[in-house]
């Protein structure tokens, strides 16, 4: 039985994974769709944040965008089914880690469906793990859909990218 459930939660990790780089690569064509309207003819610069593009810099707009999209990118290894025995109590087998080929610390949050906050975790450095979670909000037993929202932070704690994942709290089952 436990051999089912290291497959399954392998399984969950390579899912988390595809997610991770689906969503990297959508952000990748965004900017690449961005950069060819911008030079699409019109002659105007148009200012983009602190960058203005033109024909002149366009190759390096274009190296600024994607070492933007590279600084935003990060990994993380988890479960995406979380038992916790009762609302109140830690979690049986919630796993989350910051993989050690990550940049930057990050911290998430468990946001139910209706928008509550039911934990948000500390920082995690670069190659830690959270193994202990014991929610925030005590939940009734039941299930509980939620997005575990993942943000990478800069050194002084600002934010540089996010991205959110479905989980699934089974709470007292």
């Amino acid at each position: 039985m436990s051999t089912g459930k290291e497959a399954k939660a392998s399984k969950s990790s390579k899912t988390v994974l595809i997610i991770g780089i689906v969503l990297i690569l959508v952000a990748v064509a965004a900017i690449a769709i961005c950069i060819h309207i911008m030079n699409g003819g019109n002659d105007n610069t148009e200012p983009v944040g602190n960058l203005v593009i033109d024909e002149s810099n366009l190759e390096d707009a274009a190296s600024t965008l994607d070492q933007m999209v590279q600084d935003g990118m990060f990994e993380v290894k988890m479960n995406s089914t979380w038992h916790f025995p009762d609302g109140k109590s830690a979690s049986s087998n919630a796993y989350l880690a910051n993989v050690a080929n990550n940049n930057a610390p990050i911290y998430f949050e468990v946001i139910l469906d209706d928008g509550t906050v039911a934990y948000k975790s500390t920082v995690i450095p670069v190659g830690s793990q959270i193994k202990t979670i014991k929610l925030d909000k005590a939940l009734a037993n039941g299930s509980y859909s939620a997005v575990c929202q993942y943000h990478l932070l800069n050194d002084d704690g600002s934010e540089i990218s996010s991205f959110g994942v479905n989980i699934d709290l089974e709470i007292g089952q």
